[in-house]
């Protein structure tokens, strides 16, 4: 007779009997954690709510790690804002979740407070939209409802300004390297930045244009280039409200230009002319007489004082005058004005206004005004010997106030 089995021989498992889960087998990179979901879901079912309300949370971290490089900003504030709205519901998940529990006293009253809220809200909404179906306002409802009001409507926006808004402009001139005296016509200018920019330069080398409003506070690149000649190193220039001055160099190339590469007018040395001479000697009297134009001593006077002023000479362009002709005299003077006592700075500029101003026979305007008539009458005194034979000089008042500054005018058909 075969043996019986011992009373303490363990029968085998019936494989019909589900399995414990805390005594199965976990995988090795994941079994710690399955074990310790496995444990708080026995001790509280509404865990398994909690674990995947934070893996939302997560994805949304990790989203907020690898999106921004390719989403745009806005697209990155949605997503941070749903990350607030999943946190912010997580939280409020885990206050209120012991409340709504069968077994816990406070879930009754929790269950009521929680259903009155909601009678509020969907009472309190509908109200809303109905008050302002019938009275039209607030717009942004009632223009959901098709009910806006005739105020609602937005008002017509002016029609845009004519031309374009510029609040800033660039002058400056185009130059020989070997000759600054050298005029540089139809010179091209570039300045590459956010955008390109072109012009050319005028027959006196020189070139003026409107820059955009978005341009100023801008860097750009700047150059000129022209046939025969070598383009120099590139400058960059910041643009400035309301003008920015802009001097670019050109290199002669080491084959010889052609003649229309260039213009080979120079400035000559102005001449006193005795006829005008006579004329200067009534207009301040006992200032003395102009300096002559002699070698070595230049323009010099022993009776002018320029008062600590900066004058700034402009020249007129086409139709109000000839472009060239005027910048000579407007350097002439340049020339003579330089030399003189108590001058702080000087400069020759192009007149950016075509249409110009012009009295009777004057070629020079003087723009001044009372605290300005000492340097102005010394200007015309030191100016006028120097002008062609029934050339004079005018006096403009200005109402503009730039203490220490002053602007001339000089325009020769």
């Amino acid at each position: 007779m075969p043996d019986a089995p011992a009373d303490n021989q363990a029968n085998p498992p019936d494989p019909a009997e589900p399995a414990d889960p805390a005594n199965q087998p976990k995988s090795s990179v994941f079994g710690p954690l399955d074990y310790l979901i496995d444990r708080a879901v026995q001790a509280d079912p509404m865990v398994r709510y909690g674990v995947a309300a934070l893996g939302l949370v997560a994805i949304g971290v990790v989203a907020l790690k690898i999106l921004p490089e390719v989403v745009r900003a806005q697209d990155i504030r949605a997503l941070i804002i749903l990350f607030l709205v999943v946190l912010a519901m997580t939280v409020v998940f885990f206050l209120i979740t012991p409340m709504l529990r069968a077994d816990n006293p406070l879930s009754l009253w929790a269950g009521r407070i929680l259903s009155l809220v909601i009678v509020a809200e969907v009472v309190g909404v509908v109200s809303y939209v109905a008050w302002a179906g019938i009275n039209g306002r607030p717009c942004h409802v009632a223009g959901l409802l098709g009910a806006a009001d005739a105020s609602c409507k937005p008002a017509t926006p002016p029609p845009p300004s004519p031309g374009p808004q510029t609040s800033a402009r660039v002058v400056g001139r185009v130059v020989n390297a070997k000759d600054d005296q050298m005029f540089m016509p139809g010179a091209e200018v570039v300045l590459t930045g956010a955008h390109t920019i072109t012009t050319t330069s005028l027959p006196t080398g020189d070139f003026s244009f409107d820059v955009a409003p978005q341009d100023v506070g801008k860097t750009f690149n700047a150059y000129a280039r022209k046939a025969g000649f070598n383009k120099m190193t590139t400058r960059k220039v910041l643009i400035a409200s309301p003008e920015t001055e802009l001097e670019l160099a050109l290199d002669p190339s080491t084959d010889t230009p052609t003649a229309a590469s260039f213009e080979t007018l120079s400035v000559p040395q102005a001449r006193i002319n005795p006829a005008q001479l006579a004329i200067a000697s009534k207009i301040v009297p006992g200032l003395g007489a102009a300096g002559p134009a002699v070698s070595g001593t230049g323009y010099a006077t022993d009776w002018f004082e320029g008062q600590g002023f900066r004058v700034d000479i402009f020249y007129c362009q086409p139709p109000a005058g000839d472009a060239v002709r005027s910048k000579v005299l407007a350097t002439q003077l340049d020339q003579i004005l330089r030399v003189q006592k108590g001058i702080s700075a000087t400069a020759v500029k192009l007149w950016p206004n075509k249409a110009g101003y012009q009295t009777g026979n004057a070629v020079v305007t003087l723009n001044s005004r009372p605290e300005r008539q000492t340097l102005t009458d010394m200007l015309r005194r030191l100016w006028t010997p120097y002008l062609a034979t029934n050339e004079g000089i005018t006096v403009r008042p200005v109402n503009t106030v730039f203490p220490g500054y002053m602007s001339v005018v000089a325009c020769r058909a």
